[in-house]
């Protein structure tokens, strides 16, 4: 090697002496203190001092003693790492783009140790040294274009190993490890710096609107050697910016707005659609180019502007809302803001007084706000106003207003015109007490211009004011002339005659007042606004009682009619001269006149009691009239004394018709200055006269000799006669206690032969219409002889009487010999009829004991069916079934007696009700899992309930299918029902012959609920306790951090729980609820 190259291992030199000047024989001993098995000569030329030493070729040999082995292996390769910087905190990417030099870290290069590997044979070299290079050379060689350096790491500087400046571009790092005998090993690493942001000083976009917005185009700006651009961010303006101040923007900002990229949305094409613009607004646009490492450009030039045509109406605002003041003129509307999509400019308010007017044809513009709310003044009171709101914008498009007017009615401000007086001034009162006072209905007006008279609320009363004098009146004497001036110098009462309450009507009564007084009256009158307005005072009207003329009324004291029986001695001829049930007579006492004597009494009798004293006069009989000469001198000297009440009177009605009711009152007369006066008694009183008019006669009398003369029985027996006769018609249709009837009972007398004397055989009389006579003799004739009697009931003023009266003509019959005892057909006394859904039962009371049917049918003479009772009865009862609900039917009653004598009644009807179920009485008592529902149908029927579950659909039924003959109230009970839930049912009942009856209804349980929940706590346990309203079990769920983490609980069934938790974790929250579960189901 070179004399002047060093070696860069540790080598030992040694010195070797040549054994000639051309050769050196290194044996291997001399080798042995060698370190490496490389052989290095350096070879020392020595000059003798003349000559310059001259080396020539110098060769190695082999020796035939030994070999050499020279170091061909290469040190192992040193393989790189990259970092941001020496922190080794960030790793870097081979081939991958960079910018951080641009906040000031360098990049960080290191790499393994290389070694240089021995290949067996002890010929490695050593590693000499490593060689590094930095640039943008990627053919650069690292042992040439490098410098060496002994450290396996490297930072990079602000110039590469070609002494340039780093900036943007793609670096390669290469490192190489050489040994001793120049055999080297590399690795690199590319890394690529992006410090530089896109250039958009050139790039101008393209705004376009052809298409119904702003489409925005540009070309790529350049980037040079960087990373690429990666995406774009797009700026507004609302008008053009170069060269001049920055713009205001929407937002308020001095600059460029961005529209679209960044964090919403990046732009990685060079086209942008902006679809957000505002109508009716230039648009300017730059835009803004990112690399792929983060650098961003500044902002482009501006593009040519772009604008889009506003088109769009505002949107209708909502929830416009009026409200009228209590001044009734204003009303204040407010409403919510409309949208548009530029902006609302403003709005417009229009009022109608026809809310479905054509709009806005036929609407008023009231006003323009740039608000929502807006007072409308100025307006008619008692008005119904409606309006309409409608937005617009600044082209301006109008938007619809509201669909529907919001309104309100302006209050009653406006008081009524006051009333003028029907009542004449100075017109004369009712009678000596009161007043008539009549006005007219004043006109209700409106604040129109001009008003509207009947604009108003209308009037809802009066208030009636009277100035009496302190309460004494002025004298009726005075002349109206001469009255004080009204109104103003009397004084009216604070207090209106009417009281508390209005007078609705245009007329009153003023009463309690002095005779013969003038009074003063005004009016006032009362709209019907919520808060009332009165009229102004009415004009006064002067009026005046009358003078008291009317004579003081008589009072009836008694009437009386002659009582008792007219035929005494039961003749059947009324008594003679008797006046039982014709006469009445009545007692009164006198009457008074005020001012002068009276004239005369007027008594008035009729049969009908007349509402008033002028029908009286009208209709009624005037049958007595005590004239002045027939009136009682209590004063003689004086004349007839006008104080007649002391004094009594009588008088006696005849020619009555008898038992009839007749009423009397008495008009009192009296005649002052040429003018009747007139008092009537205050009630008529009434009178009834005795029934003396007898009922029928029986028609014909049979009498039957049981034994006739001749025949064993007539030896064995005692004679024996049956009297029987017809009942007369007064007879059907009542019973011995009808004492007020037509008939009372049957009287019957007997004689022996034809001129004996009759004789009545039963004091208390006969119901029956028949007798049995066993108190005959043998060989005897006897007559018979029987009479009806009535039975009337008399009530009047002094009392009631009761008697038998009336006997009809006698009817008698010789006791012959006929062939047969009982020709005549039974009665029917009474009959009444029960009627159910599906069956009726008939009563009768017949007058014998008798078998009763009855014949149905669907009309009178069309009778399909007969039921009857073989059974015989005087009072039978036949009940008939199976009927149809909702139906009538005819029918008729036939009664047979023991000797076949029949009756058949004429034609009655009966209707059943529809079957049904009573609204009235339907009961349902509902709890959390069951319920009892209740009713009443009109039909004995058995019970159904069909029930449906509102939640699952699920319908079930329960019944009880026992008819109930005679019961007709429903009950049956719910049970497993779900806990609050709604549940639909039927009702149902169904009668024997299958007709049915619905009611529908609904009904929801009452929920199933856990309450007073409380918990205490130990240090590892709680004991959790509540309620519930209907028995279940009890649970607890609980948990640190979910309920469901663990539980535990009881399957016995209670209202009060209790359940304890057990170890638990000292000092832990935990989570629980309680759960309870009925017998149905239900959890709580």
């Amino acid at each position: 090697m070179p004399l002047d190259q060093e070696s860069t291992s540790n080598t030992v030199w040694t010195e070797l002496t040549a054994d000639s000047p051309s050769t050196l024989n290194i044996t291997n001993t001399n080798l042995i203190t060698t370190p490496t098995k490389t052989l290095e000569i350096r070879a020392e030329l020595v000059g003798d001092g003349n000559n310059t030493p001259v080396l020539s070729d110098l060769t190695v040999g082999y020796a035939t003693s030994d070999s050499i082995t020279l170091d061909t292996t290469a040190p192992s390769t040193p393989t790189v790492s990259a970092y941001e910087d020496s922190s080794k905190v960030v790793s870097l990417t081979d081939g991958t783009w960079y910018t951080h030099y641009q906040s000031g870290a360098k990049p960080y290069f290191e790499w393994t140790a290389s070694t240089d590997p021995d290949p067996g044979d002890g010929s490695q070299s050593g590693l000499e040294n490593y060689y590094v290079y930095f640039g943008t050379n990627a053919s650069a060689d690292p042992l040439v274009d490098g410098a060496s350096q002994a450290t396996t790491n490297y930072t990079a500087g602000a110039t590469d190993s070609d002494g340039s400046a780093i900036t943007t571009g793609t670096y390669y790092f290469k490192v190489a490890a050489k040994d001793n005998a120049t055999n080297s090993s590399n690795d690199s690493f590319t890394y690529k710096l992006d410090i530089t942001a896109p250039d958009t000083s050139t790039t101008t976009p393209s705004a376009s609107t052809s298409l119904g917005f702003i489409q925005l185009t540009w070309a790529p700006p350049s980037e040079g050697l960087g990373s690429g651009i990666e995406k774009y961010y797009v700026y507004w303006a609302s008008r053009d910016v170069n060269g001049g101040d920055p713009v205001p923007t929407v937002d308020g900002t001095n600059e460029y707005t961005q529209t679209l990229g960044g964090s919403p949305v990046d732009i990685t094409t060079t086209t942008f659609n902006d679809t957000s613009v505002d109508a009716a607004l230039t648009y300017y646009y730059k835009i803004k180019a990112i690399d792929n490492v983060g650098n961003v450009s500044n902002l482009s030039l501006q593009s040519n502007s772009g604008y889009i045509a506003d088109t769009t109406a505002p949107s209708a605002p909502g929830s416009v809302n009026a409200v009228a003041r209590v001044d009734g003129t204003t009303v204040d509307l407010t409403w919510s803001a409309a949208s548009d999509n530029v902006s609302v400019e403003g709005y417009q308010v229009y009022y109608s007084f026809n809310p479905v007017a054509t709009f806005p044809d036929d609407w008023t513009l009231a006003g323009v706000e740039t608000d929502t709310d807006f007072v409308h003044s100025s307006l008619i009171d008692n008005k119904a106003y409606y309006y309409k709101v409608r937005a617009y914008d600044g082209v301006p498009n109008y938007g619809n207003a509201n669909v529907t007017a919001a309104s309100d009615t302006t209050p009653d401000v406006t008081s009524p015109d006051p009333p003028a007086w029907n009542t004449t001034n100075g017109a004369d009162g009712t009678d000596t007490t009161r007043i008539a006072l009549d006005w007219a209905v004043p006109n209700d007006p409106n604040n129109d211009t001009p008003p509207d008279e009947s604009g108003g609320t209308g009037i809802s009363g009066y208030n009636i004011y009277r100035a009496d004098n302190s309460n004494a009146g002025w004298d009726g004497n005075t002349s109206l002339a001469s009255l004080p001036s009204c109104p103003s110098a009397v004084t009216f009462d604070s207090a209106p005659i009417n009281g508390g309450t209005l007078e609705t009507n245009t007329t009153i009564e003023d009463s309690g007042l002095i005779s013969y007084m003038w009074y003063a009256y005004k009016v006032k009158a009362y709209d019907s606004a919520s808060t009332p307005n009165a009229s102004t005072d009415s004009f006064c009207v002067w009026a005046r009682t009358l003078r008291n003329t009317t004579p003081v009324d008589a009072n009836i004291t008694s009437t009386s009619t002659p009582d008792g029986d007219a035929d005494t001695n039961d003749d059947g001829i009324e008594d003679p001269g008797t006046t039982i049930g014709t006469t009445i007579t009545i007692d009164f006492d006198g009457g008074a006149s005020i001012d002068e004597e009276l004239d005369n009494y007027e008594i008035y009798r009729a049969t009908t009691n007349y509402g008033t004293d002028a029908q009286w006069r009208a209709n009624a009989t005037k049958v007595k009239t005590f004239s002045k000469s027939e009136l009682a001198d209590v004063d003689p000297g004086n004349g007839y004394n006008d104080n007649d009440t002391s004094s009594s009177y009588n008088f006696t009605d005849t020619g009555l018709n008898d038992n009839t009711i007749y009423y009397y009152k008495i008009r009192v007369v009296d005649t002052i200055g040429g003018t009747t006066y007139q008092n009537w008694t205050d009630a008529a009183v009434d009178r009834e006269t005795v029934d003396t008019t007898p009922p029928t006669a029986p028609s014909a009398i049979v009498v039957t000799d049981l034994y006739p003369k001749g025949t064993i029985s007539a030896i064995l027996t005692h004679p024996m006669l049956v009297v029987n006769w017809p009942h007369i018609t007064e007879r059907d249709g009542y019973g011995a206690d009808d004492l007020d009837k037509t008939f009372y009972e049957y009287r019957l007398y007997r004689r022996v032969g034809a001129g004996g004397s009759w004789t009545r055989l039963s004091s208390a009389g006969f119901q029956d219409n028949y007798y049995i006579d066993d108190t005959v003799a043998a060989d005897t004739t006897y007559y018979y002889m029987v009479r009806a009697a009535d039975g009337p009931t008399h009530t009047w003023n002094g009392g009631a009487s009761t008697k038998v009266g009336n006997p009809s003509p006698k009817t008698t019959s010789v006791a012959t010999n006929p062939s047969e005892i009982d020709k005549v057909a039974p009665s029917i006394f009474t009959r009444d009829q029960s009627v159910e859904a599906n069956s009726a039962t008939i009563n009768v009371s017949l007058s014998e004991v008798a078998e009763a049917k009855v014949d149905l049918g669907s009309s009178c003479g069309s009778y399909t069916r007969t039921i009857g009772t073989p059974l015989t009865s005087i009072a039978p009862s036949i009940t008939v079934r199976n009927l149809i609900p909702g139906s009538t039917y005819a029918y008729r009653v036939i009664v047979v007696d023991a000797n076949d004598n029949k009756l058949i009644s004429s034609c009655f009807t009966l209707s059943t009700p529809a079957f049904s179920i009573s609204d009235d009485d339907l009961s349902k008592s509902v709890s959390v899992s069951s319920a009892t529902l209740g009713w009443t149908a009109n039909a004995s029927a058995n019970s159904f309930v069909k029930f449906t579950n509102t939640k699952t659909g699920k319908t079930k039924t329960v019944a009880n299918n026992n008819i109930r003959s005679s019961a007709l109230k429903h009950g049956l009970s719910l049970s497993g029902l779900a806990a609050g839930t709604k549940y639909t049912y039927q009702l149902i009942s169904m009668d024997e012959y299958a007709n049915k009856a619905v009611k529908a209804g609904s009904f929801t349980t009452d929920k199933f609920r856990a309450t007073k929940v409380s918990v205490s706590t130990t240090v590892s346990s709680a004991i959790v306790t509540w309620k519930t309203n209907v028995k279940s079990d009890s649970f607890v769920e609980f948990g640190k951090k979910a309920v469901s983490e663990d539980e535990t609980g009881a399957r016995s069934k209670t209202k009060t729980h209790k359940v304890v938790l057990r170890n638990l974790k000292p000092g832990t929250k935990y989570k629980f609820r309680v759960a309870s579960k009925d017998a149905n189901d239900n959890v709580a």
